[in-house]
């Protein structure tokens, strides 16, 4: 999840939270207390330690392979 997918992610739970009303605010029930943002922010958090270990492993392989 690179930063244009972060920023875009974040800019769709930010409009929502602030056009939508109140009423059609999704109250997740499984976690009391935790509202769109919040999930919106572990979607990033996911997001970006998946990109970070993908990244690791490309780097890991490239410094693996033989030198020309």
């Amino acid at each position: 999840m690179a930063k244009p997918q972060r920023v875009f992610a974040m800019t769709l739970v930010a409009l929502w939270c602030a056009l939508a009303p109140f009423g059609w605010q999704p109250a997740i029930s499984a976690m009391p207390g935790w509202g769109l943002v919040a999930w919106g922010l572990w979607l990033v958090v996911a997001g970006e330690i998946w990109t970070a270990m993908r990244r690791l492993v490309r780097i890991a392989r490239a410094l693996d392979e033989p030198r020309r």
